[in-house]
């Protein structure tokens, strides 16, 4: 909604790969990684990583489309829409508008500290293993073949 100005789950900036024979539900989103493969990757340097607030932003006018960033991140967290857009959270600037309209609460938007560096890498290593172990596929190239596409 804050990118695209219209609420459309296909062009959200966080996905959720689905398995109904293991009726599991796995959330995608950038994890802000502190040496983010997708940045190293980029040849365009289309990807950065902002020092101050760790937070890592896609520069959609640099960006050639060539796909490296999606196949390098280990936790699918880049990845195109429909229409082919390379897309990514970007914590919307510091203001992540689903934690604001989450409307369990579930989501929570904190300062980092020892505590929640912790936890974040133990939910890292957490999807990391969700991930491997029930072979859940990348939705990018999910949506490909969904359209006809190979993949």
């Amino acid at each position: 909604m804050e990118h695209a100005g219209v609420f459309k789950p296909s062009i959200s900036r966080i996905r959720v790969v689905k398995n109904d024979k293991l009726s599991i539900d796995v959330p995608l989103v950038c994890i802000q990684c502190e040496s983010p493969a997708c940045v190293n990757i980029c040849p365009a340097k289309a990807l950065s990583r902002d020092e101050e607030t760790g937070i890592v932003r896609l520069n959609p006018d640099k960006c050639i489309g060539c796909n490296l960033c999606i196949l390098k991140c280990p936790y699918h967290g880049v990845f195109k829409t429909p229409d082919g857009v390379v897309v990514k959270c970007d914590l919307c600037g510091g203001d992540p508008r689903c934690v604001k309209y989450c409307p369990t609460g579930a989501l929570q938007y904190v300062e980092e500290s020892p505590e929640t560096k912790a936890k974040r890498e133990k939910s890292r290593e957490k999807l990391l293993k969700l991930l491997k172990e029930y072979e859940l596929e990348k939705p990018a190239l999910r949506i490909a073949r969904v359209g006809g596409g190979g993949a």
